[in-house]
């Protein structure tokens, strides 16, 4: 996957040029393996991280002591729906607080299909969370269809919106999402879906998807027949859902799954 694990405290450590290098001195290091903390130093330099362990700082470098907190690879929010928000607070310090390191634009088959309009207010300053954008099947269809989208797309419509999302992934998009239990994308056919992951997975794209009534089977059978990497956002993961991934799995395809934290 086309992610950059990024070390940070789980502070408001935003983007700077401090952060570029650094020494977090006496951490409890977490490196997302599932090994117990340990506690240690981590260097960075030219903004990567360089060395991790109980060695001793050079002298000369900038040093910050993060005695009783947690060091750990930021956490990757594959729910965040809306880019108004990071554009009006650029530091995302909602995010940043609570360990967000990177956010996932558009998972909800929204996402533009026109990648560069959307993302050009960056240019001038970045945000300080990595963003990957996708481009939305529900956007896609109705650029396509119009408002006479309640049928299922003919074979030039499905070509013509496979141009759209193979112009997205040109453009730097990470993946393609569709949430199949709504419209426009709730009309569409298994033809219509294969099409439109063979044009993200020629990119190297993800394919970010609700599917249709919590069944999983056909985003398997499109991430079989096409070989992109699957991404299932569900509401319930069962024990029979996490029987059928771990097979899927076993027989090679690229799927993970995750659900909504509801709050009662």
């Amino acid at each position: 996957m086309r992610f950059v694990r990024l070390f940070l405290l789980m502070s408001v450590l935003v983007r700077t040029a401090l952060a570029e290098n650094l020494v977090l001195m006496n951490g409890w290091i977490i490196d997302g393996t599932g090994k117990p903390r340990v506690a240690g130093n981590l260097r960075i330099r030219d903004g990567k991280i360089a060395d991790i362990g109980l060695f001793k700082p050079a002298p000369g470098e900038t040093l910050l002591d993060v005695k009783g907190m947690i060091v750990a690879p930021g956490f990757i929010d594959l729910e965040t729906l809306s880019i108004a928000a990071l554009e009006k607070d650029m530091d995302a310090r909602a995010a940043i607080t609570q360990g967000v390191t990177t956010a996932i634009l558009g998972s909800d088959g929204a996402g533009p299909y026109s990648i560069e309009d959307v993302v050009q207010p960056f240019d001038d300053k970045l945000p300080a969370v990595n963003i990957a954008m996708l481009v939305g099947h529900s956007t896609v269809r109705r650029q396509i269809l119009g408002v006479d989208y309640k049928h299922p797309a003919k074979e030039d419509e499905i070509q013509r919106m496979g141009e759209l999302v193979e112009n997205a992934m040109r453009q730097g998009a990470f993946g393609f999402a569709s949430d199949l239990r709504s419209e426009p994308a709730s009309f569409s056919t298994t033809d219509e879906m294969l099409a439109l992951a063979k044009a993200a997975a020629r990119f190297g794209g993800t394919l970010f998807l609700h599917p249709r009534d919590e069944k999983i089977q056909e985003p398997l059978e499109l991430a079989r027949n096409t070989k992109v990497a699957l991404q299932l956002s569900l509401n319930t993961l069962t024990a029979t859902v996490l029987a059928d991934l771990d097979k899927a799995r076993m027989q090679g395809i690229d799927v993970g799954a995750h659900i909504y934290a509801f709050a009662e």
